[in-house]
């Protein structure tokens, strides 16, 4: 029994010493990895300088109208994540300031997706900064090369040599001033994700991408976007999403929308719906949108006519493309105005008067490009001038060619003396006190417009001593004729002078918008029937007291 023990004993002595052996070898093993890791490390940082001038230079190359500037650029081999810092984009005609400032952008491999046999990457982009001013923007739409075609995407993929399928934004920033630099329309907290960019696992599908975006705009409304994408549609990207704007503040755009003679005061909107662009078709589908408080002014001036008349041309044309366009569809379900002040402004040669409607209330429902959507309706409440209730209701039809529409005009209460300006500027007389009323119908069809603009005037009183006593005494002896007329002319009962004007005949402009002809209808309704009809009544009274 001694000797086998002694035996057993005898064999089990070498296994120490080979454990040992490969417990060193698996030292060194380890040890050299680990120099091997670590002088990889210490070598990618030596490769820093000349990999940001390679990048940096290889951008270049490819950008057009466009130059970068790259403060570093760093790979981590092993990882094969590659991060640049400090990267600015400036462009050739006015480089400063840079549209673009991007303090860190880091590429890396998309492991997962390894899996599937897919080698593609992630793009995150970590507090970008985007800004573009009016020079630069006027610049870049008279290059003949246009935005799409200056070689971004070139560019993208000479940084890194992997496909881009994840790209996300965080806590980006844009900004764009018109003329205005203490006016921008700036975006902030901007975050962004657009996943399966490369379109690698449901390649059946219209819109294979999906992505959300949100940002806070203008420092008080916010913006939440979502939906679907195919990036690699051509010969552009196609989209379709939902969308929902909140507390946006309309006072922002001032500086923008005053170079078509309108300026904006106060004001938020709020609005949802579907947007869907593509190579296929374009579609807006707005759910709601509304109005709240806005304060909106439109100013005539002799120096604006020629600029107004080219913009209406322009809006006509624009209009004339889209109308029953079968690849556009523009649809408004509900579009509300509310708390609201709109005033025309006439400011041209001697003629200085305004119209304003305070209190304005408008809906106005089933919005459409396409005649197939039928008629839209709509409903508009206001004060005339502080004092006359006026309503606007109509339906609107969509045509092939020019104007289809009804509208009904009612106005009543208003303040003769609020319209002095207007009547000075058109009847060369004022009024003391007295009231009008407007009433209106109208039908456009077929290139022919049929109805009545019916004026009647309360309680007027032209001539007042102690008010025109400094006129000249033959502006005195007008409008003391014109108050005898008058009252001449006042139904006992009523004591309203009255008078009607008929509207007949074919649109001369077959090619002018609804809107716009209901516009003009309602001016002339005031400049065709208040005061030529007034001065019509005038005459016949003259002409019977005599």
């Amino acid at each position: 029994m001694a000797v086998a023990a002694h035996s057993v004993s005898s064999t089990a002595e070498p296994a120490p010493a080979g454990g040992s052996r490969g417990g060193r070898i698996a030292g060194w093993a380890i040890a050299t990895l680990t120099v091997l890791v670590f002088a990889v490390f210490i070598a990618s940082y030596f490769l820093d300088p000349i990999l940001r001038n390679k990048l940096e230079g290889a951008m270049n190359e490819r950008l057009i109208g466009y130059q970068t500037k790259l403060g570093r650029a760093h790979v981590q081999l092993l990882s094969g994540t590659l991060t640049l810092s400090g990267l600015t984009v400036s462009q050739d005609a006015h480089p400063t300031p840079a549209v673009a400032v991007l303090p860190q952008v880091k590429f890396s491999i998309q492991w997962h997706e390894l899996l599937f046999g897919h080698i593609v990457a992630n793009l995150l982009l970590t507090h970008p900064n985007v800004h573009i001013n009016l020079t630069q923007l006027r610049a870049e739409k008279a290059d003949p090369v246009p935005l799409s075609q200056k070689g971004w995407q070139d560019a993208v993929e000479a940084i890194y040599p992997f496909k881009i399928n994840l790209l996300r934004i965080e806590n980006g920033e844009a900004t764009y001033i018109d003329t205005d630099p203490q006016r921008p329309l700036h975006l902030s907290a901007i975050s962004i994700r657009a996943d399966n960019i490369r379109n690698i696992h449901s390649r059946a599908d219209t819109y294979p991408s999906p992505f959300h975006a949100d940002s806070i705009v203008f420092e008080r409304g916010r913006m939440t976007i979502d939906g679907k994408a195919n990036f690699l549609a051509k010969p552009f990207p196609g989209v379709l999403a939902s969308y929902q704007v909140v507390r946006i503040p309309l006072s922002k755009f001032e500086p923008e929308i005053q170079r078509a003679n309108l300026h904006v005061y106060q004001g938020v909107l709020q609005s949802k719906g579907v947007v869907e662009y593509s190579p296929k078709i374009a579609r807006v589908d707005v759910d709601t949108a509304a109005i709240d408080g806005i304060h909106l002014d439109y100013v005539h001036t002799s120096q604006s006519a020629t600029a107004e008349s080219n913009r209406v041309a322009v809006a006509k044309a624009d209009a004339a493309k889209v109308n029953n366009a079968a690849g556009v569809q523009l649809k408004a379900r509900e579009v509300a105005l509310t708390n609201s002040e709109l005033k025309f402004i006439n400011d041209a040669g001697s003629s200085h008067y305004r119209f304003v409607i305070s209190d304005a209330n408008m809906r106005a429902t089933n919005l459409s490009n396409h005649l197939s959507a039928g008629p839209a309706k709509f409903q508009f409440n206001g004060k005339l001038m502080g004092s006359g209730d006026t309503t606007l209701s109509g339906v609107l039809r969509p045509e092939h060619e020019g104007p289809n529409f009804d509208f009904d005009l009612a106005s009543s209460g208003t303040d003769l003396t609020s319209l002095n300006d207007f009547l000075r500027a058109y009847g060369k007389f004022d009024v003391a006190s007295g009231h009008v009323a407007v009433y209106s119908q109208v039908t456009v069809k077929d290139h022919y417009v049929s109805g009545y603009v019916k004026p009647l005037f309360t309680d007027v009183k032209v001539y007042d001593v102690e008010k025109d006593k400094k006129k000249p005494i033959l502006h005195q002896m007008k409008e003391m004729l014109i108050g005898g007329a008058a009252k001449l002319l006042k139904n006992q009962r009523t004591q309203q002078v009255a008078t009607k004007v008929d509207i007949s005949g074919q649109v001369n402009n077959p090619n002018l918008s609804a809107w716009q002809a209901i516009g003009q209808f309602i001016v002339n309704a005031f400049i065709n029937a208040i005061v030529p009809g007034f001065d019509r009544e005038v005459a016949a009274a003259r002409q019977a007291h005599s």
